[in-house]
């Protein structure tokens, strides 16, 4: 299993990039790379922190509706 994580800046957003997923021993080069085709369960996630962030969060009365009626 791998993960890695990376900070960057992106039109003034702070984002933070991951990565995981599992690789077999074979497929690590000899300076500790990997190709991305050999990542198998590859999973991206995507956290920024920042005035697009901010804006993109429901508001509170999003929440409340979607717990009282969550489908």
């Amino acid at each position: 299993v791998i993960r890695g994580s990376r900070w960057t800046r992106v039109t003034g957003e702070e984002l933070q990039i991951t990565l995981e997923g599992i690789v077999r021993p074979e497929d690590i080069s000899v300076n500790n790379t990997v190709l991305s085709r050999n990542i198998a369960d590859a999973r991206i996630f995507f956290n920024g922190k920042g005035p697009i962030t901010t804006v993109q969060l429901p508001g509170w009365v999003s929440i409340l509706l979607s717990f009282i009626s969550p489908f």
